[in-house]
């Protein structure tokens, strides 16, 4: 069962609030991450071996015909659970292929097992949403008490400059317990610096996160958002996608909306068939 959660609202170059995406705590101390703000609704997914290696201060490029794809008919959601399994889901329930086979002990669908909650990860986002086009997501005239708002002048700029930025990029950051001596701030507007952020070989940033507390555990969520330029082919959409596993291979799974025209045409569907596994 999930809570009410968090909208992520974007003040864009227009002046107008746009609704991003929607965080939702889960029960068992983890979160849950939809995009349900846009109109697309088939995608294409993914599982990229990335490799542990993988650190934001020297990403490793792997191109996507190593990935394992999937196609959805359906908008999905990405949940990280508090013992480290994450997976893509349906934002309505039943029309994805999910949870785990009895028999094997994996995940059905696609997903894969990362870092329990109460743990954090140190290593870098344990989620990011990265958005383009936003003149197509649903507008905000009345925020509500819960909406975290990042304003014009909230923004870092990643992998740009003011003006070659396109899109936007949310970061959501996993913090352990300890993290919280450094947290201030009211209960609707906690916030916390963390210092010594590194870019790229030399640059050491210091940066704010929004923060948002789960429940049944002392871990939280750390957000921040940042113009990015991107060269994605539709003119609106969305890319998300959660932690790496903690295996050689080192796989994160990624959802693209909407789905790439014939891009990977023959990719295993995830929807759900009430006789499928």
């Amino acid at each position: 069962m999930s809570g009410p959660g968090w909208r992520i609202l974007i003040g864009d170059v227009d002046g107008k609030l746009r609704a991003l995406c929607k965080i939702q705590t889960l029960a068992d101390g983890g979160y849950s991450v939809l995009c349900p703000y846009h109109s697309a609704r088939e995608g294409w997914l993914f599982k990229l071996p990335l490799g542990l290696g993988h650190r934001p201060a020297a990403p490793t490029l792997v191109s996507v015909e190593y990935a394992v794809h999937y196609s959805a008919s359906d908008r999905v959601k990405l949940s990280h659970h508090r013992d480290g399994l994450v997976q893509f889901s349906s934002e309505v329930k039943g029309r994805i292929k999910s949870g785990i086979n009895p028999l094997t002990g994996q995940p059905r669908g696609i997903g894969v097992f990362s870092g329990p909650i109460d743990h954090g990860v140190p290593s870098g986002p344990a989620f990011g949403v990265t958005a383009w086009g936003m003149n197509s997501y649903m507008e905000i005239e009345t925020p509500r008490q819960t909406d975290r708002i990042f304003r014009h002048e909230d923004l870092y700029h990643y992998l740009c400059t003011p003006a070659s930025s396109n899109s936007y990029a949310l970061e959501g950051w996993l913090f352990a317990a300890e993290m919280w001596h450094g947290v201030r701030g009211s209960a609707d507007d906690m916030r916390i610096h963390v210092g010594g952020m590194k870019f790229g070989d030399h640059v050491l940033a210091t940066r704010e996160f929004r923060v948002i507390p789960l429940v049944n555990t002392e871990s939280f969520l750390g957000l921040q958002v940042s113009r990015t330029k991107t060269s994605f082919p539709s003119p609106s959409g969305f890319l998300f996608g959660g932690p790496r596993e903690l295996s050689k291979e080192g796989n994160q799974i990624i959802a693209t909306y909407p789905a790439p025209d014939k891009l990977f045409a023959n990719a295993e569907s995830l929807d759900y068939t009430p006789n499928g596994e």
